[in-house]
């Protein structure tokens, strides 16, 4: 009688995992680096995101694999992993750091105004960095690949009529392509990025006398997502 526990503790003990010690809960953080198993390939790659299971407790990482060039994230449990101690992450796999939003200019403006492209760059950046709506709390940097003016046209001259521009306001085209970056907070600590995006816009003051910039979308860009920066 006094073998069976015995006989019961050596066969769970040939059940436990072997290939990864398992990581207690505040050993790893985003943008940490571990080492996994995954369809029988040992892979690497930086932890995105940590997931939590039941109250107080770790059920593992949403991490960027390395072997799929950021555009992959995978849940790896938390037992299953082992942390790299010393190991930087590759520069892919980390953001620049966030900055505060580009100054806007001043919204008031006269009416039926015209602006040098000085301020027509900095009202469309000003406006690509509005954290407000779905990006509400959120930092937004955009950096910009190229800006082009376009040919600068009366409201009423317009194809297609303005909501709340002035009929004689000076409409300014132009376009702009630029690259986003979006950072969202810890816990959910990761930095979405659109490359290479390109927009229409037009710049004209409305009926409140107020600057106002409006868009056409021409490419949303290459989406992908890093941890945010340590």
């Amino acid at each position: 009688m006094t073998r069976f526990p015995a006989l019961a503790v050596a066969a769970a003990a040939l059940c436990l995992p072997v290939a990864h010690a398992q990581v207690a809960a505040l050993d790893v953080q985003v943008g940490d680096r571990v080492e996994y198993t995954r369809m029988g390939r040992i892979e690497r790659g930086t932890v995105r995101r940590i997931n939590t299971g039941e109250p107080g407790r770790i059920s593992g990482f949403t991490v960027i694999q390395d072997s799929n060039n950021d555009s992959f994230a995978v849940h790896v449990r938390f037992n299953q992993a082992r942390k790299l101690d010393g190991a930087a992450a590759p520069a892919a796999h980390s953001a620049p750091p966030k900055r505060a939003r580009a100054p806007c200019p001043a919204q008031q403006a006269r009416k039926n105004a015209s602006a040098p492209p000085e301020l027509l760059r900095a009202l469309v950046v000003c406006a690509l960095e509005d954290n407000s709506g779905s990006y509400a709390g959120k930092t937004i940097n955009v950096d910009v690949l190229s800006f082009r003016m376009g040919r600068s046209i009366r409201s009423g001259d317009a194809p297609v009529r303005l909501n709340y521009a002035d009929p004689n306001a000076l409409l300014h085209n132009g376009s702009v392509r630029y690259n986003q970056r979006i950072y969202a907070d810890p816990p959910y600590g990761s930095v979405t990025h659109f490359d290479g995006v390109e927009r229409n816009f037009t710049v004209y003051v409305d009926l409140h006398n107020r600057w106002a910039v409006g868009w056409e979308r021409v490419n949303d860009g290459q989406m992908r997502t890093t941890a945010l920066p340590r």
